[in-house]
């Protein structure tokens, strides 16, 4: 699957991460979990989910002996964050052929208005 913010975000993983945990913000994530959902190694997986975790992006508590992670609701970026993956997510759902270049353009516009005002520069490239 790629994303429109496979050219900013330079970790594919971290993308989904994101998708998976803004999208469906009330529902928790553990490391085996997205690592076999996203078909990636345990190690890559824990160090995008400590990097964002360490951003203040996502929350975790341990559950036995699983870490359980999920967005952080709290975050001041929450609510654009959110609303931006959206908009990504049904960008990526649309299918018509009538839509691709206005599909580029909007692509273009959501991601790098977000990424310029409020991600830092470790989280994407220009």
């Amino acid at each position: 699957m790629r994303s429109i913010f496979s050219g900013l975000i330079t970790s594919k993983t971290r993308i989904k991460i994101l998708m998976r945990l803004f999208l469906n913000p009330r529902q928790n994530a553990y490391l085996r979990e997205l690592a076999h959902e996203f078909n990636a190694s345990p190690s890559q997986v824990r160090d995008e989910l400590r990097q964002l975790k360490d951003a203040g992006f996502l929350e975790s508590h341990k559950n036995g002996r699983q870490i359980q992670y999920k967005a952080n609701q709290k975050h001041p970026l929450f609510n654009e964050l959110q609303s931006k993956l959206h908009q990504v997510d049904m960008i990526a759902k649309t299918k018509s052929a009538e839509t691709q270049v206005a599909q580029k353009k909007l692509q273009k516009i959501v991601i790098v208005s977000f990424c310029s005002y409020y991600l830092s520069p470790s989280f994407y490239i220009l």
